[in-house]
């Protein structure tokens, strides 16, 4: 399946953590992929870099919240409706 970024921030747009989303879309069947969970600026390949948690705060929020879901011109208007569904019926709560 092809997957598309989607900065989708689960404790503000939808308010689910977002190792619940990815349970909830796991359970309907809908592959998400997390792509950074380590920021690129602290990687052992940029450790040269001297980054330290905290040096690049908004890199590291969007590697703690961004998901990508599947999505492509090839899927169907029911495959859509299930990634949209999966996303709904996630439980919501606070935190990450």
């Amino acid at each position: 399946m092809d997957f598309q970024t989607l900065l989708l921030s689960p404790l503000s747009s939808h308010g689910a953590k977002r190792a619940t989303l990815v349970e909830a879309l796991d359970a309907a069947d809908v592959q998400s992929l997390i792509h950074y969970p380590i920021p690129p600026c602290l990687q052992k390949a940029y450790a040269q870099l001297g980054m330290v948690r905290g040096s690049l705060s908004i890199a590291e929020r969007l590697a703690d919240e961004v998901l990508s879901l599947p999505l492509s011109e090839h899927l169907s208007p029911a495959d859509v409706d299930a990634v949209a569904d999966a996303i709904c019926s996630a439980p919501r709560g606070s935190g990450r």
